[in-house]
């Protein structure tokens, strides 16, 4: 792969590789605004919560390591849901979680399927 040094000038650049073992990963959850938000605010923190369980007390020490080793300040580990409004009629859900490095999209997938059944979406008009 070939990356122009322009493209550094002209895009903000995240390095998500500072940590081998451990890193922060956003799960979007599209909604409409006639769906519950808050309970599937819950329901999603719940879910993360049971799938990160396992390891969350060791990414939280990972992390802490780090704030020596790269001169940074170690984000909270701990599973949190932020609220996106993109346009008239949509709520987005950024769930935020601490992952292992090697399989975000399997844990992603574990937490999107628990969430999925246990929540309702609103029934759309005309259906």
């Amino acid at each position: 792969m070939v990356i122009p040094n322009s493209f550094f000038l002209k895009h903000a650049l995240t390095n998500e590789t500072y940590s081998k073992r451990y890193r922060l990963h956003i799960i979007t959850v599209p909604l409409s605004t006639d769906d519950d938000w808050i309970q599937a605010e819950r329901l999603l923190l719940e879910a993360a919560q049971e799938e990160c369980q396992a390891y969350l007390e060791e990414a939280k020490r990972h992390m802490k390591e780090l704030e020596g080793k790269v001169w940074l300040d170690a984000p909270s580990v701990e599973p949190r849901v932020t609220i996106q409004l993109p346009d008239a009629g949509r709520i987005n859900l950024l769930l935020r979680i601490p992952c292992p490095t090697q399989f975000p999209s399997r844990l992603e997938q574990a937490i999107l399927r628990k969430f999925l059944s246990r929540f309702r979406f609103a029934p759309r008009s005309g259906t």
